[in-house]
């Protein structure tokens, strides 16, 4: 008896975890044609920063612009650097809001209209823009990880200490899982 109810009880298991891996992949994996859907619905460049100037102004404060200045003395230092792709990664969030506000818009809109016509598939809708914000957040990570070994090769070419990275890296994903988490609960207020 207690033979029969393990071998039911491991099946089961199998059975759970093959659903969840296949439930997983369905959302989140990658879906070559409702990513192609998705590049044409979207304009071409939206998933991609590769045009973004990050060393643009979209930040005017008068501190970073001092700071800036010594950095550009000669006299380089782990303040100045970092200051310096601050504001870079400050303009990356800011160009990466924007986006993430325009898909949720998107995705809200969708779902009232197909809610109106009676032809919602929250499954589908749900799935989409899953994607499309994995898409998002791929081309953010990969300029992100840019900027760090960009700024990681200067601290070690000026010898300076490299801690700086992994601040970075660890508020960039506290940043994330919050943004996550402030959009999941937005979403849930409008359904």
């Amino acid at each position: 008896m207690k033979k029969i109810l393990l071998t039911l009880f491991i099946c089961s298991l199998v059975v759970a975890i093959g659903a969840g891996f296949w439930g997983y992949r369905y959302f989140f994996g990658v879906d070559d044609q409702l990513r192609t859907q998705l590049q044409e619905e979207f304009n071409q460049d939206f998933f991609s920063f590769k045009d973004l100037d990050l060393d643009s102004e979209l930040i005017q404060d008068s501190t970073n612009n001092n700071n800036n200045m010594q950095a550009t003395t000669g006299n380089t230092t782990t303040e100045a650097i970092a200051n310096k792709y601050t504001r870079k990664l400050e303009n990356l969030e800011a160009a990466a809001a924007e986006k993430v506000d325009v898909l949720f818009r998107k995705a809200y809109e969708e779902y009232l209209q197909e809610g109106s016509k009676n032809q919602l598939n929250q499954t589908q809708l749900a799935r989409k823009y899953l994607q499309a914000g994995n898409m998002l957040e791929k081309s953010i990570e990969d300029i992100f990880n840019g900027l760090i070994t960009e700024m990681e090769i200067e601290l070690k070419t000026n010898n300076l200490p490299t801690d700086l990275v992994k601040e970075a890296k660890e508020e960039y994903d506290q940043m994330i899982k919050e943004k996550k988490a402030v959009i999941m609960q937005q979403l849930e207020g409008h359904l």
